[in-house]
């Protein structure tokens, strides 16, 4: 099935309370202490909250059609004015002139992006660096070079609209409400178990904390399911039991805008991840990079943050010769959304962020690709 926004639902989710998603290392509280989450939840685990709130089918556990997009951030406003909330493109960054204390400062921002140096100019001959080892791989990105202005790194999520104009090759400046920081703050959950009749900790898994998010007032997470959910529904969304109100909304209006963008056209140099990707170091391996191997003769540069693991432990057990040892699932490192990718020209398969399912048919990559993971958007002019 498409898993384009026009053939999806759309809904609303709610957190009534903190939510603890559980990042990828294993947690034994035998042995590590220390449960941390991650936020925004990854796809795979939005969409089995969605799942969740199906009407009951006798072949449901084996129904396959299903597709997802998302999660994404929403915020509704004191007057219900709904905004749409995307990462950050990683290749842009606030310029400010360097001003003395005592000049004015506006309420807006100039912003710059990242590009890729080039090796061959003058001023690259009083760095050192290994010139061969840069000509086998990506050059680094780095700010135009400039005596008037310094450079930041801007707030983590930025308004669609705004996206609209970055993909668009028109976005110069920034406002204050452009941008915003992560709307949740961290929330640590000690959990005590004492020894029966004494005020001891018991020594095998007396304690261990986990480390839970709490959305601020206002904000909820979206996303476009192919299911039709009977809304208003109550799903379970993350560990220890924590709930979700599901409400059915209309699709939201930049979509209209951002579907012009799935397709590279032959001008277009950048792409932006949209959803978490998987890129593979070689055809066929089990190494994942923050650019698929295939792309790096086409790649001029990529801007991208530190990935985002998944995995765990597996509910099977390992036999060995001397006893059962736990079972751990492939830890497998996802590309972040707001990645950025600059081109020579776009590469031959411009398509999502994975694995070819040509090359390598797995039904768990036929999942993450009915689940929207990797989703690229291209710019639509060059830069």
């Amino acid at each position: 099935m498409d898993n384009s926004p026009s053939e999806l639902h759309w809904y609303e989710i709610e957190l009534l309370d903190l939510v603890l998603i559980r990042e990828a290392k294993p947690f034994n509280p035998g042995d590590g202490s220390w449960a941390k989450g991650q936020f925004p939840p990854p796809p795979i685990t939005v969409f089995q909250g969605l799942r969740s709130a199906l009407p009951q089918r006798i072949d449901q556990r084996t129904d396959r059609d299903l597709s997802f997009l998302g999660p994404f951030l929403l915020h509704e406003a004191s007057d219900g004015t709904q905004t749409l909330w995307l990462p950050t493109p990683k290749d842009l960054l606030s310029q400010f002139p360097r001003l003395l204390d005592d000049e004015p400062q506006t309420a807006s921002t100039a912003v710059a992006r990242l590009c890729p140096i080039d090796l061959a100019q003058e001023e690259m001959q009083f760095v050192g660096f290994d010139a061969a080892h840069f000509a086998a791989s990506l050059t680094p990105m780095l700010p135009p070079a400039s005596a008037e202005h310094g450079y930041g790194r801007l707030q983590p999520w930025m308004n669609a609209d705004r996206l609209v104009d970055y993909l668009q090759g028109s976005l110069s400046r920034l406002s204050h409400t452009d941008l915003c920081d992560n709307p949740w703050t961290v929330q640590v959950l000690p959990h005590i178990q004492m020894q029966a009749g004494t005020r001891q900790v018991k020594d095998q898994d007396g304690y261990f904390t986990e480390v839970a998010v709490r959305l601020k007032p206002g904000w909820k997470l979206i996303a476009g399911f192919s299911g039709a959910i009977p809304t208003p529904a109550a799903v379970r969304l993350g560990g220890e039991g924590h709930r979700a109100i599901v409400q059915s909304c209309p699709v939201p209006s930049v979509w209209t805008d951002l579907q012009k963008f799935k397709q590279p056209q032959q001008e277009s140099d950048t792409a932006y991840l949209l959803t978490p990707g998987l890129a593979e170091v070689t055809t066929g391996s089990d190494l994942y990079a923050p650019y698929p191997g295939l792309w790096a003769e086409q790649l001029q540069g990529c801007a991208t943050d530190r990935p985002i693991l998944w995995g765990g432990i597996s509910v099977l057990q390992r036999l060995t010769d001397v006893t059962a040892a736990i079972g751990f699932t492939p830890q497998r490192a996802f590309v972040p959304p707001g990645t950025v990718y600059r081109f020579k020209h776009p590469p031959v398969e411009a398509g999502k962020l994975l694995p070819s399912l040509i090359d390598r048919p797995s039904r768990w990559l036929e999942t993450f690709d009915t689940l929207g993971y990797g989703t690229l958007l291209w710019n639509c002019i060059g830069s």
